[in-house]
């Protein structure tokens, strides 16, 4: 398995690498700057992007990256390199900050909306690109002041600019130290098997099992607004946008 840069270094946008493998059009690598899409802990974030090129060829746009097997692959437009090939990798750092300045943005926002736990989850809240994300309540109805109320939260977490920190805790340490997090049907501390998950913490705010990536500081957000607070059938969907980086 390679090592995974964006856990290990999450602010680096530059790397070299080696090619260990290859399966079809897709091939893994020693180590890598780009992060999967996963939904392992119900927070799901689109892929990274960026080039990968041959040492001494062309340059490929990376177009898809996944986790199989506990290795991740790589796709590119371009044919995938043979095994062994040195290839330079180059992050879309733009995009990925975008990516982390919504995912923390999100988890700001399911904090101050569940506290307290009375508005469960009907599907995963998911990072969808372009600084948005999306929460969908098992609920036809929020009323507008909680919502405002909720808002305001989020900007006070952001104007105190807390760290935000990453660890992991011992999967049966869940119950004392997670955020309570409603599902519906009920999966309050979802993960897959193990010893240990991976947990983003906003002290004093929030602590959720998440393995996406995240600001630095709850400063790095800016501003939260809501694009869209409407009921859908038996749900209530909540999309929310981070505006220009501070």
């Amino acid at each position: 398995m390679g090592l995974r840069l964006y856990e290990t270094e999450p602010g680096r946008s530059t790397a070299l690498a080696t090619v260990t493998a290859r399966r079809g059009d897709a091939f893994a690598l020693d180590r890598t700057l780009f992060r999967p899409r996963s939904r392992a802990f119900r927070h799901p974030q689109r892929a990274d992007e960026g080039e990968i090129r041959v040492h001494g060829g062309d340059k490929h746009r990376v177009v898809g990256v996944f986790e199989d097997g506990g290795e991740v692959w790589h796709r590119t437009e371009g044919p995938p390199p043979g095994v062994g090939a040195r290839v330079q990798c180059a992050l879309d750092a733009l995009r990925r900050a975008l990516d982390s300045r919504a995912h923390t943005a999100l988890h700001l926002l399911l904090a101050a909306l569940q506290a307290p736990v009375d508005l469960p989850l009907a599907a995963d809240p998911e990072v969808k690109g372009g600084g948005r994300f999306r929460l969908d309540l098992a609920a036809p109805y929020v009323p507008p002041p909680r919502l405002a109320d909720a808002l305001r939260r989020v900007a006070g977490h952001v104007a105190a600019d807390l760290p935000v920190s990453r660890g992991h805790i011992a999967a049966d340490e869940a119950a004392r130290r997670l955020t309570p997090q409603a599902f519906l049907p009920p999966d309050p501390y979802p993960g897959p098997p193990g010893t240990s998950w991976p947990v983003a913490e906003v002290p004093g705010v929030c602590t959720y099992p998440c393995d996406g990536t995240h600001c630095a500081r709850t400063g790095d957000v800016g501003r939260v607004v809501l694009r869209e607070a409407r009921r859908a059938g038996d749900r209530f969907l909540l999309v929310g946008e981070v505006g220009p980086a501070p």
